[in-house]
């Protein structure tokens, strides 16, 4: 019996190793001609790419696509859970070194994936504010605001990266959520209130189920 389970195990283990592969693939071969090269050029950063999707997406999908934005309240970057796919969307007028940055904090964000849909659920059921809803998906990329931050601290002395506008943003990412939101307050001044993108969103879901109670 033992040796069937270990048998079972390592069936199991190849399975995942052989999955992770096909998901890596999936990703590296939909990244832009920019982001490859960069990646060939910088492979410290390929294998932190590589890293993640083989850790978080040996059983689950993910797909990489690219989009033009347009709408000043839709961020560079963002992700979304489709058919069980996860699908990570890029602005396709992203430098290489900030589609880097952004695609490594999307594919952390994602990893909070299922504790978004349950945000969104409360939305429905009434379970939660505006203020409340928006604070605690703030709080979620905050987690992947600082996995990527300490991500960064390791590619220090990489040029390419520390120069793109966007290491800043993460890398000066605080330690407690209480000065988080107005870091980003100051970070993205003259941009959308990160807070008011998720209330907009709150908005949107409460329209789309004909709520009115909005508080």
């Amino acid at each position: 019996m033992g040796v069937m389970r270990k048998g079972l195990c390592c069936i199991w283990l190849v399975f995942l190793c052989i999955s992770a592969r096909a998901q890596c693939s999936n990703v590296f071969d939909a990244m832009s001609p920019g982001l490859q090269q960069f990646l060939n050029d910088h492979p410290s950063a390929g294998a932190i790419l590589s890293n993640v999707v083989t850790a978080d997406f040996a059983n689950k999908a993910v797909r990489l696509e690219y989009f033009h934005p347009v709408d000043p309240f839709v961020g560079r970057s963002h992700y979304q859970v489709s058919n069980g796919v996860v699908v990570i969307s890029i602005g396709d007028s992203t430098m290489p070194a900030e589609e880097f940055i952004e695609l490594y904090f999307e594919l952390k964000n994602s990893e909070h994936a299922e504790a978004a849909r349950k945000l969104y659920a409360n939305i429905i059921s009434g379970r939660t504010t505006r203020d409340i809803f928006a604070h605690q998906m703030l709080q979620l990329e905050f987690a992947a605001s600082q996995a990527t931050r300490d991500m960064l601290a390791t590619l220090k002395d990489d040029d390419a990266i520390t120069q793109a506008p966007l290491y800043k943003n993460h890398s000066e990412c605080p330690e407690s959520f209480e000065d988080f939101i107005p870091y980003l307050q100051r970070m993205y001044a003259g941009h959308p209130d990160p807070l008011e993108n998720f209330g907009r969103q709150f908005d949107a879901v409460q329209r789309s189920r004909g709520i009115t109670n909005a508080e």
